[in-house]
């Protein structure tokens, strides 16, 4: 993003610039690192922010009914639901004067000849025209009827025209609107006609709340509620550039909202089809181009080298590929970070948790920046244990991506990226609908340096089987208190075993472990191999009691 700024675009002014990310957490992140590199002025708008419609997010739309709402056709049903609340009363109106005993008689036939002209206009600026036009022909009636009566500046009573106009051409918010023509069977099938069948009129019909601010919108309703305030009002601010990340799964709706932010059509798109889920996940650009439907030349370029996934860790994610995203293949990784996954295995739920905390800690206590990719399944439990440890950690889907520790679901690690990442039951992650294998995927790719997979045993998705046993990180504990030493040059693998208590359960196993894998870790950057069991055997030494009577 850096680099098109300081290239394609040195000549645009910064503040003309849009990027514009998934979710506060993204935009958070940008938002530190583009000053970093010398971009103040950018504007950067999450998706949410940039649909500033002014309402919570509190549902969640069945994937049918989410699939429809962003769908482009919906823009066809709102512009013609919104022209038909502009209807003439069918009955004549009678209008008075201030000052005068005189009224004057508005036919349907004579409003109607006056809002022809004011069809493709916008409705709020049409509002203020029908009105003054209407003003201006009661007052030509009263006139026509009496001239010497109107011969002085008479107005016609202003509670009159408001309560007529109203009725005409009725104030709407897009809240209100969508309130409205979601809640009636009628409106709906009549801005629909001929658009949707009607198993989809069901899909989109709610009970309206009784009073607007109880209503519950949904994400898909933002791109809605966000055409709607633009046909109402008009004049939405529009960008020079607009650069896009993590496009690949928006909706025709949400593109929709983006294209008319754009002044030309100039954009960059950036996204990744491996990672495309969700209600309109893709297998190609083709679709995204289409709804964007800018005029200028278009330029598909080919993410060809991956500089921030370590190789293993990279060479682990694209045997997901074949099946995740046929077609697509892995970037070749340039970066010289090459250490292989950790795999930790974990006979339950509890286990699981624990396991989790251990690396956390491990990777915490050298002052990483961690992610723990953890599906909804595990997250109470996971939470609950981090909690008991008296680890501090944020949320990273409120926007409250923090320098420490963060848990995020799958779907809303897209974008992200951290010193250290544990992922959580990959198995469950990749079982999750349709498009589970490429949410593992996103998972394992979101670390720069370190990598923890946190598994039931034998429960791994099939193209990572072959691997568990290849990188799995070997039982490790310090040397065992009753042993003489290991010999010089001993090996992780070497060290396996010693010292392991047959009795202890399967969490303080899985504590140890870990712990001991941080451990060699730290030696493997301080000290030759050939000097680990001895640092170790004087580090037990020095951690023994002086009180040989206490445990």
């Amino acid at each position: 993003m850096a680099a098109i700024l300081f290239n394609e675009l040195r000549d645009t002014d910064r503040d003309d610039v849009l990027v514009v990310g998934p979710n506060a957490t993204f935009l958070r992140y940008i938002a530190r690192v583009l000053p970093e590199l010398g971009e103040q002025r950018v504007v950067h708008l999450d998706l949410h922010r940039l649909m500033d419609a002014d309402v919570s997010v509190s549902v969640t739309e069945e994937p049918r009914a989410a699939q429809l709402k962003g769908d482009e056709r919906m823009c066809e049903v709102l512009a013609r639901g919104l022209r038909q609340r502009v209807r003439v009363p069918r009955e004549d109106v009678r209008v008075g004067f201030d000052g005068v005993p005189w009224s004057v008689t508005l036919s349907p036939a004579m409003v109607e000849g006056l809002l022809a002209d004011l069809e493709s206009t916008p409705y709020a600026e049409g509002r203020r025209a029908a009105r003054k036009a209407i003003e201006g022909l009661v007052v030509r009636e009263g006139r026509r009827t009496d001239r010497r009566a109107f011969a002085g500046p008479v107005k016609p009573r202003a509670v009159e025209i408001e309560a007529y106009v109203e009725r005409v051409w009725p104030q709407l918010t897009p809240q209100a609107f969508l309130r409205d023509l979601f809640g009636s069977r009628e409106r709906l099938a009549a801005a629909a006609d001929g658009t949707l069948d009607d198993e989809e009129l069901r899909l989109l019909r709610r009970p309206p709340a009784p009073r607007l601010a109880e209503q519950a919108w949904s994400e898909e309703d933002l791109p809605l509620l966000d055409f709607v305030a633009d046909e109402i009002r008009g004049d939405g601010r529009t960008y020079a550039h607009i650069v896009v990340d993590e496009a690949q799964d928006l909706s025709p709706m949400q593109l929709v909202a983006l294209r008319r932010r754009s002044r030309a059509g100039a954009m960059t798109i950036v996204g990744d089809i491996a990672q495309s889920t969700g209600p309109w996940a893709r297998e190609s650009w083709d679709g995204i181009v289409e709804a964007l439907a800018s005029p200028l030349p278009r330029r598909v370029e080919q993410l060809r080298f991956g500089y921030r996934v370590p190789r293993a860790v990279m060479e682990l994610a694209a045997r997901l590929l074949p099946d995740a995203a046929p077609g697509v293949d892995a970037p070749e990784v340039v970066t010289g970070v090459d250490r292989p996954p950790t795999w930790t295995e974990a006979v339950d739920g509890r286990a699981m948790a624990s396991a989790v905390v251990s690396a956390v800690q491990r990777h915490s206590a050298r002052g990483l920046f961690v992610g723990v990719v953890c599906p909804d399944e595990h997250r109470e439990r996971v939470v609950g244990a981090l909690k008991e440890a008296q680890i501090n950690w944020s949320d990273a889907e409120q926007g409250g991506l923090t320098t420490a520790i963060n848990v995020v679901r799958p779907a809303a690690a897209k974008g992200l990226e951290f010193d250290a990442v544990v992922v959580v039951d990959p198995h469950t992650i990749a079982a999750d609908g349709t498009h589970g294998l490429r949410m593992l995927y996103v998972a394992l790719t979101r670390t720069t340096g370190y990598l923890d997979i946190v598994h039931h045993p034998g429960r791994v998705p099939a193209p990572l089987l072959d691997q568990v046993h290849v990188a799995e990180a070997p039982d490790v504990t310090p040397v065992d208190q009753g042993a003489a030493g290991t010999a010089p040059g001993a090996t992780r693998r070497d060290l396996r075993g010693q010292g392991r208590q047959s009795g202890s359960s399967p969490v303080r196993r899985t504590v140890v472990d870990a712990n001991a894998h941080h451990v060699l870790d730290l030696l493997t950057e301080v000290a030759p191999r050939h000097l680990w069991a001895e640092i170790l055997d004087h580090a037990r030494h020095l951690a023994e009691p002086d009180d040989p009577d206490v445990s």
